[in-house]
């Protein structure tokens, strides 16, 4: 449910209803975790359940997801009090808890792999579009290049390189793949997609000297159609009250919203925080948890459904993103689709995609931000961002991709 897995749902989704009026057929495929050749075929009804863990690399997020690891969780919040946190930031503890949970998620899974899955093998004219976080799947290159080898041509949607540019910000570990990965990548790409021209920027500064060489586009995010629905049309908005959309890590700067607050908010104001956690161990998720709990203005949703995104942005008055990085940034098309006022940190993205349509703060200062939010509150109009449905968004890759081939 991060914003990533949004994107992919949302573009499977759409290229696969607009495949027949173009002639062509859209295979929703996972990598094989057990085959590093091996890709295995995906309806786009599993996709849009979340459905046949069995088909992708076992994740630690079955640990906060699953219902089953209710006591695990309980027992290992518990034991955080008593153990030294120079125990529990080491790698070596955080690499065994990663493993014995992978490993309790594929036991428990088992009888689901004695079904086999369909298998895809690749063709000359073939094009895999590779749309999601490439190096989260540690069998993407292996299977990549069997498809260069039997005539596919790649064609690669890099969402950002911040694993690269602001380090900092990811797990070590990741850090380190998403590097290593990147330029392998990269030779085998025939054509490069990328979502704002700040990434496009971080390409070329890094990896393409004399510009792109390869087929090239900017492909712009796009939202989903507005539901209709009695209950979220007759949503009236809740005077001073914020939403912020994202998953909660450092690089997403909620400790600064959340110091802001506690300490500047005016009375009455409510926050709602929508994402799911993604570090087991922070000082911010201890903070926003125990807040949480203890305010009824200021609220956490870790595991939100796309209706719960719809419900909250309609009654909420202020969309809010407070990033120190992004490669481009949903929320803030979400938002603006939804009639939020818009409140961003002053990041060259941001800039791209809102321009004069929203009120930007440092994304260091606490003083800043209670500045941006006043503004937004007293505003009389709410200024847009164009609108790009995710129809759209695939009509542009297929006409892109088309054009290129033929």
């Amino acid at each position: 449910m991060t914003g990533i897995q949004r994107v992919v749902r949302s573009l499977a989704k759409e290229l696969s209803g607009l495949a027949p009026d173009h002639e062509v057929e859209v295979i929703l495929i996972t990598f094989d975790p057990h085959n590093p050749r091996k890709v295995n075929r995906l309806s786009p009804a599993q996709l849009a359940q979340h459905f046949d863990p069995m088909n992708v690399a076992p994740s630690t997020n079955a640990f906060y997801k699953s219902s089953f690891f209710l006591f695990p969780k309980k027992l290992f919040y518990l034991t955080k009090r008593f153990i030294p946190q120079r125990v529990l930031g080491s790698y070596f503890f955080k690499s065994s808890v990663r493993k014995s949970v992978d490993f309790l998620f594929l036991a428990l899974n088992f009888q689901r792999s004695l079904s086999k899955p369909q298998r895809v093998r690749f063709r000359e004219g073939d094009v895999l579009l590779l749309v999601d976080a490439f190096w989260s799947t540690p069998n993407i290159l292996p299977s990549t290049m069997e498809a260069k080898n039997c005539g596919a041509k790649i064609a690669v949607l890099i969402h950002d390189i911040i694993p690269i540019t602001h380090p900092e910000f990811v797990d070590l570990s990741f850090a380190k793949k998403f590097s290593e990965m990147l330029p392998d990548l990269l030779l085998l790409a025939d054509m490069l997609l990328y979502p704002s021209f700040y990434t496009r920027e971080q390409l070329v500064s890094r990896f393409f000297p004399d510009d792109i060489s390869i087929p090239n586009k900017r492909i712009l995010w796009g939202v989903s159609k507005s539901r209709e629905n009695s209950t979220l049309r007759n949503l009236s908005r809740m005077p001073n009250s914020i939403v912020m959309v994202g998953t909660v890590e450092p690089r997403k700067n909620h400790l600064l919203v959340l110091d802001w607050y506690l300490r500047l908010a005016p009375d009455k104001t409510k926050l709602t925080v929508i994402g799911k956690n993604s570090w087991i161990d922070s000082d911010l998720i201890t903070a926003l948890r125990r807040e949480s709990q203890r305010d009824s203005g200021l609220t956490w949703i870790e595991d939100a459904s796309d209706y719960d995104l719809d419900y909250e942005m309609s009654r909420h008055a202020i969309g809010l993103m407070a990033s120190h990085v992004e490669g481009f940034g949903l929320p803030v098309l979400e938002y603006s689709a939804k009639g939020l006022r818009l409140v961003l940190s002053d990041i060259p993205v941001f800039r791209e995609l809102a321009s004069d349509s929203a009120d930007y703060f440092d994304s260091k200062s606490i003083e800043s931000l209670d500045q941006a939010i006043d503004r937004a509150l007293i505003k009389k109009s709410v200024s847009s961002v164009p609108e790009v449905l995710w129809k759209d968004t695939a009509l542009d890759i297929l006409i892109f991709i088309k054009k290129e081939l033929f």
